[in-house]
């Protein structure tokens, strides 16, 4: 046994105590911050205040405990009441361009619902009923005239009695878009499903598209309203609202339709 080697002391037992002084350190940093942050600055506080709302506070608060509430403290001790005012401003200004925006809406079709009214007095007040019809659905004013009123059979050319008609018809669309009211006016022609094939028209398209063309050109060109504002498509025989097995069925097919478009109304109306 005596002859067994003691083992060197590499002291390296030590080295948990510089570990353990890091900690120490790192801790005492840790409260002193604490203790630093705990105490307000007056006059930093009052620049701090002063940058943002552009005025020196009229009193600095004391630290707040956030599990001791204070009573009678309001929202505007809390927010700068620049802020608050932005904020009201901004809220009034939404409020005032939604009630505009509803007040518009409500005028405009108040002006459809006025538009209807007089070509359906116009139509009874001339004994038009069984020849033009008026009807108004989702703020769009519907003007149907039967081809014997406007042209005559196989024809686009508008007949003398049917230029007066149309030209009544446009001054009171015209009265009703003096304010921006109507979006745009848009004329179709249809046909029943009897073939046509003449020098003039090779197929019942064709007699279509001419007869809603003529129709809204007459109706700019006398009445001042700008072609801009006008669109003009033919549908040929695609959309009957009658029985084109009957004489009385085809008559009713053959028809221009003038729809007064609102700004008010969705487009996809015009499809319906």
């Amino acid at each position: 046994m005596a002859g067994r080697r003691q083992k060197k002391d590499t002291g390296a037992g030590a080295n948990w105590m510089d570990t353990y002084g890091d900690l120490v350190t790192l801790l005492l940093t840790f409260f002193v911050l604490l203790y630093a942050f705990s105490s307000v600055d007056a006059v930093k506080w009052e620049k701090l205040v002063e940058v943002f709302t552009g005025s020196p506070p009229a009193a600095i608060m004391e630290p707040v405990d956030p599990s001791m509430p204070i009573e009678g403290l309001s929202i505007d001790d809390v927010i700068p009441s620049v802020y608050m005012t932005k904020i009201q401003e901004d809220v009034t200004e939404e409020n005032e361009d939604v009630s505009e925006a509803k007040e518009g809406d409500i005028l405009v079709t108040k002006s459809m619902m006025e538009l209807t009214q007089e070509l359906e007095g116009y139509v009874e007040e001339n004994s038009l009923s069984g020849a033009i019809l008026v009807e108004e659905k989702a703020d769009i004013v519907y003007v149907t005239m039967q081809e014997g009123t406007l042209f005559d059979s196989g024809h686009a050319e508008i007949k003398k009695e049917g230029q007066k008609y149309l030209a009544e018809i446009g001054n009171i669309i015209k009265a009703h878009m003096q304010n921006d009211e109507v979006r745009m006016i848009n004329a179709v022609g249809h046909t029943d499903t009897n073939p046509i094939h003449t020098a003039q028209f090779k197929d019942n398209l064709e007699l279509s598209n001419e007869r809603a063309a003529n129709t809204i050109r007459f109706i700019s060109q006398t009445c001042g309203i700008e072609e801009r504002i006008f669109t003009a498509w033919g549908r040929s025989e695609w959309d009957p609202i009658a029985d084109n097995g009957t004489e009385e069925g085809r008559a009713k097919n053959r028809r221009v339709q003038l729809r007064i478009v609102s700004t008010n109304a969705e487009i996809g109306g015009l499809f319906e």
